[in-house]
């Protein structure tokens, strides 16, 4: 667990590089930076900006093989990773501080939320520390169902929904 004040209080800064770092305005670069969260504007997705955003809020560039419809919310960014042919709609929402891993072929709903971190139970912690734990998306998954939120691991070739996320159905 880590302190509530320590995750929230400190300035994150533009993609996570550390605070004190101004974000570039809106009209030259369509990604800007609020309250610890990156925003992904709307761009057209197949062009050289699309990805120039991409490989700055991932850390690195993604497979080619990846569609990310805009507005796309993170926490950080660099603690996700996609496998091939991996598809995410408009308005999803990763908090990626314990870490997200998406497998290869895996189709995400509109306005999913993929939720790595929480607080403890117990009211005495409840407000002084968070707990992460990562998220592994297998290959061949669909979270089909919009404003899903995933906390758990999601096995291969299923098809998961709601809030909690859950299996709902096996692929063949």
């Amino acid at each position: 667990m880590q302190k509530f004040g320590d995750a929230v209080g400190r300035g994150l800064g533009l993609a996570g590089l550390g605070g004190g770092h101004e974000p570039p305005s809106r009209s030259t670069f369509p990604l800007f930076f609020h309250n610890h969260w990156l925003f992904l504007a709307w761009c057209r997705l197949f062009d050289r900006c699309s990805a120039e955003l991409l490989s700055v809020v991932f850390g690195g560039p993604l497979p080619e093989s990846v569609t990310i419809y805009p507005p796309f919310f993170t926490e950080y960014g660099l603690n996700t990773t996609f496998g091939e042919n991996v598809f995410v709609n408009q308005g999803c929402t990763f908090m990626d501080k314990g870490g997200i891993r998406i497998g290869n072929g895996v189709m995400i709903a509109p306005k999913v939320s993929l939720i790595t971190g929480g607080h403890p139970l117990p009211l005495a912690e409840r407000r002084e520390y968070l707990s992460f734990a990562p998220i592994v998306i297998e290959d061949d998954v669909w979270i089909g169902t919009a404003g899903a939120v995933v906390t758990r691991d999601v096995p291969a070739r299923t098809v998961v929904a709601g809030v909690p996320a859950r299996v709902i159905k096996k692929i063949d």
